[in-house]
């Protein structure tokens, strides 16, 4: 196949698709033209409830015959599965595949990933799914042959749209050439034997989907032989299959609705038997198999994957695959509870909106309750599928608290339709309601944070589903020829809005002032003074005195850390700090907490030391930049290179400038003269926290402070102490001068502060970090890494992170990395835009 072709293949699968929904749209509006949809709607309602569980009892029944492929799919591997267990997959595989398609994919991958752990030779299974999938187009090649011979008539429908004959032929032809390619293969699982066996099971499946459509055409009063039906449906569904769309949507029932012309069956009780058809055969059993999904895809069924002995050597030459694999079955189980959720809201919006485009179009004429009492019913039932709707993303994270909301609006729902007699709805909503009760056990996480932009995300979701409703229910309207007034839908629309706001504000309020929403537990002083003496800590323990931050200690009381609450994460500050042996622990417990109230983590300031720990939580890291030690050992002002600074000392020294060091308690003007300093440095700026210091005195007074003063004993600059509660180590928070004082005073100051250091035994002295430094210098580093060396060499106004490297480089510090620790599911730009300003937050 040469380059050309292979170009204009990909072209025509991009065109097929849309070119056909094209067609599709077009075609349908025209077929549709002139619907009575109220007379539509009208037919639904008239067909009793036990007319309802027929239809759906006979979909069943046409879905489970597809068990029998999976069936005999098990026994030609020669294994040993339940049948139970084989139901289930078989159900689970044929009704994803029905909703989602893909070509039979959906189905073949979740067949290869449920019975992976039951099969000896995973080959051999490939091979067997491989042979099967093609096998379940027999059965409606059976029927195509069997109608161009006329048991089923289908020639007036063809004759119709005489460019289905060809296409129709190429079907019929399908099963001879299946049967004759099994007769050349030589295989356990690929024989003339199976290859019959599926045929028959095949055959059985397309007629079986064939006799729930009669049944529910007989349902709808439409007057049509059993033969007829199955040539009209023959038609349709050929045309389903070579429109590769899933389920044949659109297609089919297109189709369909030609053919049913040419036997002069009115348009609107067509629609209405294709409308209870794909609900009967497509949508509850695809809801059932979201259940079985729900209860199948779990951590235990994935556990007993990775412990069978004849699987993990197959895991292992497939590793990447079977990774991805995994993760997308273990996520299947929780996305399958919140399709299950999803589904049921979208169920309530369409039968809401036709309910109101009856009630509209009748006038009322037709209920035997108040019309008031009706729109009311409405406005609350659309106001649970708005409330359901809004909890899908809480149902797939398993909250305690969209648990107890979906339970209720489910209930409430089912109620409500019980009014309007929709009595099969009503059984299906608490169907679900039971599925949550039954797995109220995995709702282990309290809540997710409501913040500002959960109520933004909300209004957004709102204002689309609420235009989308009101655009479908006018369509369909228009389609009915209503001319009338539409403050009934708007009213409908508004108070369904109304309720749902009101619903979730009263539940959040209540939920949240019964549970505590954080972790861990507030600041204490006391507490954390005591385990600094006991356990250690490092150099950002300190800043735990200044109250901006909660404490969260580990199980064995051994390890601690300190964070901040900023939206929907929580921020810690540095690595956790205590006993190394109970380190790892700690970070297991704080994560898997923090999962359970529903918050994600940050961590900031990390060490490179401990990424290894944060790696293994899945964590993905920015470097932040670097750190800067003094080894005081080495410290030494003398000789040609630190011939600067020592002018710089000198100079002070000659104009009599005094360096002190001031231990704590500390007296009311002392302090009044540190905040005349402060204030002056601050100027128009605001203090910062979390991660610095701020000018508090309660802080201030529990460490020495530093100070140095002119001729006149007037204090012009001060650095507070901050302990590192290392052996030897020591480091300085707050570093402030007055604008106007001499060049150089902080150098001066610190070579003092070093020197005292050295004096008294220090070994190593911290003088903090030097942002994007050293970030993004390789040409192979990150993209992201290189755009914040370029904000660090060029952008000098925002902050001058270089003129800080460069101060600190004097000293010949060791240079150690500090990163970003964040959810791999996470934005870096957010998180950035988090912490700053949570370390911008204007402080006491």
């Amino acid at each position: 196949m040469n380059e050309m072709t292979k170009r204009l293949l990909k072209i025509g699968k991009i065109l097929f698709p849309i070119l056909l929904i094209t067609f599709i749209f077009f075609q349908g509006k025209k077929e549709l033209a002139g619907l009575s949809l109220k007379d539509s709607i009208k037919a639904i309602k008239e067909i009793p409830n036990g007319g309802f569980l027929l239809a759906v009892a006979v979909g069943a029944l046409a879905v489970a015959t597809m068990f029998f492929y999976d069936y005999i799919l098990v026994r030609s591997l020669k294994t040993e599965i339940p049948v139970q267990k084989i139901f289930r997959v078989s159900w689970i595989a044929n009704t994803f595949n029905g909703i989602l398609g893909f070509g039979g994919l959906i189905g073949a991958s979740l067949r290869a990933m449920l019975y992976r752990e039951h099969v000896d030779d995973g080959k051999q299974l490939l091979k067997g799914i491989a042979w099967m999938a093609p096998a379940v187009i027999n059965g409606l090649s059976i029927l195509a042959l069997l109608s161009l011979f006329n048991v089923f008539p289908a020639h007036v429908v063809l004759d119709e749209k005489v460019w289905m004959w060809v296409v129709f032929v190429g079907v019929a032809l399908i099963v001879p050439a299946y049967i004759l390619v099994s007769k050349l293969k030589k295989s356990d699982s690929i024989s003339p034997k199976y290859t019959l066996m599926y045929s028959a099971v095949s055959f059985v499946e397309w007629l079986s989907a064939g006799v729930v459509l009669y049944v529910i055409l007989k349902l709808t009063g439409i007057d049509l032989t059993f033969a007829q039906t199955i040539g009209v449906y023959t038609v349709a569904a050929t045309a389903g299959v070579i429109s590769l769309i899933p389920g044949g949507f659109g297609s089919f029932d297109l189709m369909f609705l030609i053919g049913m012309q040419a036997f002069d069956i009115e348009k609107g009780a067509v629609l209405t038997a294709l409308l209870l058809y794909r609900i009967a055969y497509y949508f509850i059993p695809f809801g059932l198999g979201l259940v079985f999904a729900a209860l199948e895809m779990t951590g235990v069924v994935m556990k007993k994957m990775d412990d069978n002995r004849f699987l993990t050597p197959a895991i292992e030459t497939t590793g990447v695959i079977w990774t991805l694999q995994r993760q997308f079955f273990i996520r299947l189980g929780s996305w399958s509870l919140s399709a299950l959720i999803l589904l049921s809201s979208l169920w309530i919006f369409m039968l809401v909106s036709f309910e109101v485009v009856y009630l509209l179009a009748s006038g009322g004429a037709d209920f035997e309750l108040p019309v008031q009492l009706i729109y009311l019913d409405h406005a609350l039932t659309f106001g649970c599928g708005l409330i359901l709707l809004f909890l899908v993303k809480e149902i797939y994270r398993k909250t305690k608290r969209a648990y107890y909301m979906a339970i209720i609006a489910l209930v409430a729902a089912s109620i409500l339709n019980l009014l309007t007699l929709w009595v099969l709805v009503a059984i299906i909503l608490l169907i679900v309601a039971g599925l949550l009760y039954t797995l109220r056990g995995r709702f282990k996480r309290r809540s997710l944070p409501f913040t500002s932009a959960s109520v933004f995300h909300m209004i957004i979701l709102s204002i689309i589903t609420l235009c989308l409703f009101v655009w479908l229910t006018k369509l369909l309207l228009d389609l009915s020829g209503y001319t009338g007034s539409y403050i009934g839908l708007y009213s409908v629309t508004f108070s369904a809005f109304l309720f749902a706001c009101i619903y979730i504000t009263v539940f959040v309020i209540i939920f949240d002032k019964a549970h505590d929403q954080l972790p861990g537990e507030e600041a204490d002083d006391k507490k954390l003074e005591a385990f600094l003496a006991e356990h250690g800590g490092n150099v950002l323990s300190h800043l735990g005195f200044l109250g901006d931050k909660r404490f969260y200690f580990s199980s064995d009381g051994k390890a601690m850390l300190q964070f901040a609450k900023v939206g929907k994460r929580l921020v810690v500050l540095g690595d956790p700090f205590g006993e190394p042996s109970s380190i790892p622990a700690i970070l297991k417990e704080f994560t898997d907490e923090t999962d359970r109230y529903g918050y994600y983590c940050i961590f900031y300031q990390i060490s490179g030391q401990l990424m290894a720990l944060y790696h293994d939580l899945g964590y993905n890291f920015f470097k932040l930049g670097e750190e800067a030690v003094i080894s005081l050992d080495s410290f030494t002002i003398s000789g040609k290179k630190r011939a600067g600074l020592r002018a710089t000392f000198n100079r002070f020294e000659r104009e009599g400038y005094t360096f002190d060091v001031h231990h704590p308690p500390f007296s009311e003007d002392f302090f009044q003269e540190l905040r005349h300093v402060s204030d002056a440095w601050l100027g128009t700026k605001k203090e910062k926290g979390f991660s610095l210091g701020y000018f508090d005195e309660d802080y201030l007074s529990r460490a020495p402070i530093a100070t140095l003063s002119d001729q006149d004993g007037k204090i012009v600059a001060f650095m507070n102490f901050m302990p590192v509660y290392q052996p030897g180590q020591l480091s300085v928070d707050l570093m402030r001068y007055y604008p106007d004082s001499p060049g150089g005073i902080m150098d001066a100051m610190l070579i003092h502060l070093l020197n005292w250091a050295k004096e008294n035994g220090y070994k190593y002295f911290n003088i903090g970090m030097a942002p994007l430094s050293n970030v993004g210098q390789a040409k192979t580093a990150f993209l992201y890494e290189r755009i914040a060396a370029a904000i660090f060499n060029k952008v000098r106004y925002m902050y001058s992170f270089s003129g800080l490297r460069n101060f600190k480089s004097k000293y010949s510090p060791i240079w150690t990395g500090k990163y970003l620790a964040y959810g791999k599911r996470g934005s870096l730009a957010a998180t950035i835009i988090l912490v700053t300003h949570l370390i911008g937050k204007k402080q006491k």
